[in-house]
């Protein structure tokens, strides 16, 4: 259990939850992209959306954190 607190191990299980996350996208994008430059323009809007989700599940992150709410919240109040 004390591993679970360790530099090392947060960095190995960090390592591994990327690998999962990314590999299959990279596989998905690949396919896509390979596709998309045999093939009209047409094809090149899954390849967008493919994208646009992509940027969008990351930027969510970003939108929720505790120092992009606090920031808001300081805007809002009218703080400089």
């Amino acid at each position: 259990m004390a591993c679970l607190y360790s530099t090392a191990c947060v960095y190995a299980l960090t390592a591994l939850n990327l690998a999962i996350y990314a590999i299959p996208l990279v596989i998905v994008a690949y396919l896509v992209i390979k596709q998309a430059i045999k093939a009209p323009i047409r094809t090149w809007v899954p390849l967008l959306v493919f994208f646009g989700v992509f940027l969008l599940l990351h930027g969510v992150n970003e939108l929720i954190g505790p120092d992009s709410i606090m920031g808001l919240i300081y805007i809002l109040a009218g703080v400089k």
